[in-house]
């Protein structure tokens, strides 16, 4: 029997799988002594991105989620098992929905989306040296992106203040990139 600090694994099956995620349940006893289940998704990993113009403004993109069933204002972003090269992926999925191609790509850090229910860790880049007066959208396949606009800093902070940026990861790397302005100064 496998453990995984205290926690005992009596089995482990898959109970849905597609190209982008697995589901997986444990059966499992707990370290309270009680038998138990936990399920958890496995996904692959993913980079989001800062994109921060030649005047210090950030790119969002306004995207349609389909489970929600929403628009959201959020960061650049995108997964693919396909690679460990995450600055490439990172590069790849900025050109991908904005049309920057950035100068530099700096890694902010590293992020665990989830950790109460996801496997997956993250890639956060800062992406510098670019003109925002030429973006456009070069989205394909299941992405709706709506909008696409440059918000000086000073925005992000109400945006997120008010509400307005809503979607998590966005929000924990958006953090990142600012913690790093202030250590910065």
């Amino acid at each position: 029997m496998r453990q995984k600090r205290g926690w005992k694994i009596k089995s482990s099956k898959e109970i849905y799988k597609n190209p982008w995620i697995e589901i997986i349940e444990d059966q499992v006893i707990r370290p309270d002594g009680e038998d138990g289940i936990y399920g958890y998704i496995k996904n692959h990993s993913a980079v989001m991105i800062v994109p921060e113009d030649d005047d210090g403004n950030i790119v969002l993109v306004n995207q349609y989620r389909y489970p929600s069933d929403q628009d959201y204002w959020e960061l650049p972003a995108g997964g693919t098992d396909h690679t460990e090269n995450f600055k490439e992926m990172a590069e790849q999925e900025l050109y991908e929905e904005t049309g920057i191609k950035a100068k530099e790509m700096i890694l902010l850090g590293e992020y665990i989306e989830f950790a109460l229910c996801m496997t997956n860790k993250n890639y956060a880049y800062l992406a510098k040296g670019f003109d925002s007066s030429f973006l456009k959208d070069n989205s394909e396949g299941d992405e709706i992106i709506n909008k696409i606009k440059a918000f000086s800093q000073k925005e992000i902070k109400a945006m997120i203040a008010d509400n307005i940026i809503q979607n998590s990861p966005s929000l924990a790397v958006l953090n990142m990139y600012f913690n790093r302005k202030n250590n910065e100064k």
